[in-house]
């Protein structure tokens, strides 16, 4: 069987694309199958499984020098079976092989078996371990991308070495939500990241929709609030990413953010029927609900990140659409640049984020020309 993967990152300014195959995966038939005939020879009826890690990385990326250790996992065997071996298969990021490694197994008194090996780590890349039993036994499938059959690592540069440059010559940046369990923005060599609008807590980020869902000047309010009590309003999302653990200490980590406004505006300030993914079109009654909005967020950034030497905001996020809601779209920016430059000095307004723009300009150059920018 033949298996062919793709992965994509879409990043702004850039698009990574990785296409990768390799024929050294079981067929899911066969894995069924052996995995069968595993448990009708038990007459215990149980069933073999096999696991494996990265014991020192929880999200399996390294540093360059760091070693990388892989750890597996087999259980369901009969006590003291050793007739079984761990396959591997490492191969780098062009699907080349680098290394083919077998290991004897045999399982202890409860039928388990744990190994911890060194794997292949001299240089900077990604690889994917093929691991199997031989009685056809495989990896389950991994989250959302990673297949069955396999494991993955990376060894990226070392982030204890990486120069900051600071926020005007630093150019790479990520969208999303990482977890907190795991920094992994130092080792990306991330510095900018949108902040997240999506996240369910409204503590933290600047999007419309999250922080006045209810009723206008809820995030004035609320901010008035918590200061009241000597608490900060909205908090401050890239604390747990603004610093990592590596060899036994806490390193800084500098992360400059990117604040979306627009985004899923409140149900009451948009003209019913207009939503379309995170945009929709401002009523003009809530015109001045905007503005008010707009300039409270200028206060409210600047007070949050008073070391920026430009405060970027961003309106929209793929806001594209039918042209009979351009000129709506075009006075929600009107607004937003005054509102923001009135109130913050050091503001740059930026969008408007089409997602089409990477196959068509049609629609930038048709709202460009009306007067967006």
């Amino acid at each position: 069987m033949r298996r062919v993967s793709a992965r994509c990152c879409f990043l702004p300014g850039i698009v990574a694309c990785v296409v990768s195959s390799s024929s050294w995966v079981l067929a899911c038939d066969d894995v069924a199958a052996a995995r069968a005939k595993v448990a009708e020879g038990d007459p215990g009826g149980r069933l073999i499984t096999l696991s494996a890690n990265t014991p020192s990385s929880s999200i399996s990326t390294f540093a360059l020098g760091q070693p990388v250790a892989l750890g597996f996992k087999s259980t369901g065997m009969k006590p003291g079976q050793d007739d079984l071996k761990l396959e591997l298969h490492f191969v780098d990021e062009t699907d080349r092989t680098v290394k083919r490694q077998s290991l004897a197994v045999k399982a202890d008194a409860k039928g388990e078996w744990t190994k911890e090996i060194a794997a292949p780590c001299g240089k900077m890349g990604f690889w994917r371990v093929f691991v199997r039993l031989s009685n056809g036994v495989t990896l389950p499938k991994e989250g959302v991308s990673q297949r069955a059959g396999y494991m993955t690592y990376a060894v990226v540069p070392d982030p204890t070495k990486r120069k900051l440059y600071g926020e005007k010559a630093t150019r790479f940046g990520m969208n999303g939500l990482f977890s907190r369990q795991a920094n992994v923005m130092p080792y990306l060599g991330l510095r900018w990241m949108y902040e997240p609008s999506t996240i369910a807590v409204r503590q933290y980020g600047y999007a419309w929709g999250q922080m006045e869902p209810d009723h206008p000047g809820q995030f004035s309010e609320d901010r008035a609030a918590a200061r009241s009590k000597g608490q900060a309003f909205p908090l401050n999302l890239f604390i747990h990413s603004s610093a990592y653990f590596i060899d036994g200490q806490w390193k800084p980590w500098k992360v400059y953010s990117l604040p979306t406004l627009f985004y899923a505006p409140p149900k009451w300030a948009i003209i019913p029927g207009t939503t379309h993914g995170v945009h929709a079109l401002l009523k003009p009654a809530a015109e001045k609900h905007w503005r008010n909005y707009c300039t409270e967020v200028a206060k409210a950034y600047t007070e949050q990140y008073p070391d920026r030497k430009e405060n970027i905001y961003q309106i929209t996020w793929e806001p594209q659409g039918a042209e009979n809601g351009d000129e709506r779209l075009i006075r929600t920016y009107e607004i937003a640049h005054k509102a923001l430059h009135a109130a913050d000095p050091k503001a740059l307004v930026i969008g408007p984020a089409s997602s089409s723009t990477i196959l068509s300009v049609g629609w930038d150059e048709r709202v460009l020309r009306k007067g967006l920018g």
